[in-house]
C-alpha cells in the first residue's frame, strides 16, 4: 500500500484503489457512510482526495476488523 502525508499531516494519502476496495468491502459509499456516521458525500470526498482523515484511521481499522478484513492506513509503502 502506497502512502504519503499531506503538508499539514492530517491525512494519509493512499493508493486510490486501496480506498475504493476498502469502501467496496464495506458495501459501497452509502453503507460506509452509515458505519462511519457521516454522509455519503464525505466518503466520496475520501475517494476523490485519496485520503482518509487521520481522525478516522482508528475507526477505519475497527470497522474493517468487525467486517472481517484487515486494513491499516498507516502501513509503510
Amino acid at each position: 500500500m502506497r502512502r504519503a502525508l499531506d503538508k499539514r499531516n492530517t491525512r494519509c494519502i493512499l493508493d486510490p484503489m486501496t480506498i475504493v476496495r476498502y469502501i467496496a468491502r464495506l458495501g459501497g459509499p452509502a453503507a460506509a457512510a452509515r458505519l462511519f456516521c457521516c454522509s455519503p458525500q464525505a466518503i466520496s470526498n475520501w475517494i476523490r482526495r485519496r485520503a482518509i482523515p487521520r481522525s478516522r484511521h482508528l475507526e477505519a481499522v475497527r470497522i474493517a476488523e468487525r467486517a472481517g478484513f484487515d486494513f491499516n492506513p498507516e502501513a509503510s509503502r
